[in-house]
């Protein structure tokens, strides 16, 4: 089984603060062989300049390829003691994950805000068995459907953190993409999202696809080949010759 740590890059802006980068990059699951699992896995890489926060609410497609098998809490959420995970389904390929800190009842609180780098969650496919799919880059890619998808909370939940900048991925190299102005879309929130009080909901996050890369499944297993008895006479004036 593979994994693939995924880093989230979030670009924070606060008010009285300058913009800190931090990202959420689906990663690149590489020499994965069809049929097999994969573990893709989704984290935090909260910068120098850290941001707590108080819950988040991701929203990916995949490739038809991979067939979705289960999302998993990431390290860093249960290290902080966070008290709400869950995930759903959102289309053929979608997946959503969403993860709250507190839940703001009981004497039970979290020990901390994700003020840090680490996983955020470990999704599992399986990928198929179509011969064609050898050599090929199956993607998993951020959508949104609506303004409230790939969002980061701080962490009182009074300021939404949205996209700023998209990677796509093509197995390869990460390039950028360009906002859109419409939903749905795999460009990110459009400007329309940070609606008339913009205190409240800010660009701050970067975005990057990922995948998994599917490599020749070698299947056909080698044959020893020997040959036949010869006779070689001895090499001029010598006991012996070499055969080779």
């Amino acid at each position: 089984m593979h994994r693939s740590v995924v880093i989230l890059a979030v670009t924070l802006l606060c008010a009285a603060v300058s913009a800190a980068d931090v990202a959420i990059e689906i990663d690149q699951v590489r020499n994965a062989s069809r049929g097999e699992f994969v573990d893709v896995v989704i984290a935090l890489d909260n910068n120098a300049v850290a941001q707590e926060l108080g819950g988040f609410d991701l929203l990916f497609d995949h490739s038809p390829y991979l067939a979705f098998q289960e999302v998993q809490i990431g390290s860093l959420p249960v290290s902080c003691d966070w008290e709400y995970f869950t995930y759903s389904f959102s289309g053929a390929f979608g997946i959503r994950i969403v993860a709250l800190a507190d839940m703001n009842n009981g004497a039970v609180h979290p020990s901390c805000y994700a003020a840090a780098s680490g996983e955020l969650a470990v999704i599992t496919f399986l990928i198929g068995t179509n011969p064609d799919i050898e050599n090929t880059f199956l993607s998993v890619f951020w959508r949104w459907a609506d303004c409230g998808d790939n969002t980061l909370s701080s962490r009182d939940g009074d300021t939404l953190f949205l996209s700023d900048d998209i990677y796509g991925f093509d197995g390869f190299l990460h390039f950028p993409k360009t906002y859109d102005t419409t939903l749905p879309t795999s460009f990110g929130a459009p400007d329309s999202c940070l609606g008339l009080d913009k205190s409240a909901s800010l660009r701050g996050v970067d975005f990057y696809d990922g995948g998994v890369w599917v490599t020749v499944n070698d299947i056909i297993p080698p044959v020893t080949s020997c040959p036949g008895n010869m006779l070689v006479p001895n090499a001029p004036g010598e006991c012996g010759s070499r055969v080779f």
